[in-house]
C-alpha cells in the first residue's frame, strides 16, 4: 500500500510540475503579451479618434470652400492679405517708448 500512495504522489508531483511549467512557458508569456497588445490598441483607438475629428474638420472646411463665399474672404483675408478695391491695410502704429519714472521730489 505505501507503494502505491508513493506512487500516486510522485505523480501528483510530477503533475503539478509540469502545470507549473506549462504555466511559466506558455500562459505567461501570453498574458504579458495580450496586456501590451491592449496599451497599443488603446493608442490606435485614440489616434483614430483625433484624426476622425481632424477629417470632419477638413469636410467642413472642403463644403465651406465650395460653398461659402464669406468664408472664402475672411480666408483670403487673413491669409493672403486680400483687399477689396479702395481699401487700404492700416499699419500698425510703432511701439512707443516707455517713460522714464521721475524720482518723489520733496524734503
Amino acid at each position: 500500500m505505501a507503494r502505491k500512495a508513493r506512487a500516486a504522489l510522485c505523480y501528483a508531483t510530477l503533475g503539478v510540475g509540469a502545470l507549473a511549467l506549462i504555466y511559466t512557458a506558455i500562459v505567461r508569456p501570453i498574458a504579458a503579451e495580450t496586456l501590451e497588445l491592449r496599451v497599443k490598441r488603446d493608442g490606435v483607438s485614440a489616434r483614430v479618434a483625433s484624426l476622425r475629428t481632424e477629417v470632419d474638420g477638413l469636410a467642413a472646411e472642403i463644403d465651406a470652400l465650395e460653398n461659402d463665399p464669406w468664408f472664402i474672404e475672411r480666408r483670403l483675408r487673413s491669409e493672403a492679405r486680400f483687399l477689396r478695391p479702395g481699401e487700404a491695410l492700416e499699419a500698425p502704429s510703432p511701439p512707443q517708448a516707455p517713460r522714464p519714472i521721475e524720482a518723489p521730489r520733496g524734503g
